[in-house]
């Protein structure tokens, strides 16, 4: 039997350690890549974006599909008290989710783009950022918060919906990480440490 034939048998039937309850890659729970997590308040469920949204029962490892496009979902997050599951799309677009279900409830274009962006959600779902552009997800609102020379890769928003974080690539002249109001006022600008760059970032 080939080697890759052998490998990919063994890593269908190896049984999981002690304590998990599923396995990324395998034929338990097959993904792309996870480009964002997030668990339900209780524990019991995890929403994982890469290409896709699918919702993975942690005690089963059943996995449930939400979407299955070929959409690339940049963030999430659990809204309602975890009864609505909000996802920011890099084509500039946001998309929800009755958890319960599993049902649409309803998708917006907020921004026309030219190019795949990073974006962000806030913690209520209300306000999204692609790349420096600040959308309301009822979509009264889209305005670039500031210019700067360096293309975000990486984003984050503060709990206060107030502040959010920036980051450029690897290949930026200047990778620091710089800090901001929604409002377009810069706070910080904080080096990227020993790595060089930052690959992620959460307040």
């Amino acid at each position: 039997m080939p080697a890759v034939a052998i490998l990919l048998a063994l890593l269908q039937t190896e049984p999981l350690p002690a304590g998990a309850t599923a396995r990324m890659g395998t034929t338990r729970y097959r993904v792309d890549w996870a480009e964002a997590l997030v668990f339900s308040p209780d524990g019991r469920t995890l929403f994982a974006a890469g290409r896709g949204i699918r919702a993975v029962d942690v005690a089963r490892g059943d996995v449930r599909v939400l979407d299955g496009s070929d959409g690339l979902p940049s963030a999430l997050r659990l809204v309602d008290n975890g009864a609505t599951l909000v996802a920011a799309f890099a084509d500039g677009s946001v998309r929800r989710w009755t958890v319960a279900t599993g049902r649409p409830d309803g998708s917006r274009r907020l921004i026309e783009i030219d190019s795949s962006i990073p974006a962000a959600l806030a913690s209520d779902g209300r306000r999204a950022l692609f790349g420096l552009h600040v959308c309301s997800v009822a979509g009264d609102e889209s305005r670039l918060v500031l210019r700067d020379p360096d293309k975000p890769n990486v984003l984050a928003i503060a709990p206060d919906g107030e502040t959010f974080a920036w980051a450029p690539d690897r290949w930026a002249a200047d990778r620091s990480v710089r800090i901001a109001t929604l409002a377009g006022r810069r706070i910080a600008t904080l080096p990227p440490g020993d790595d060089d760059w930052v690959p992620a970032l959460g307040f």
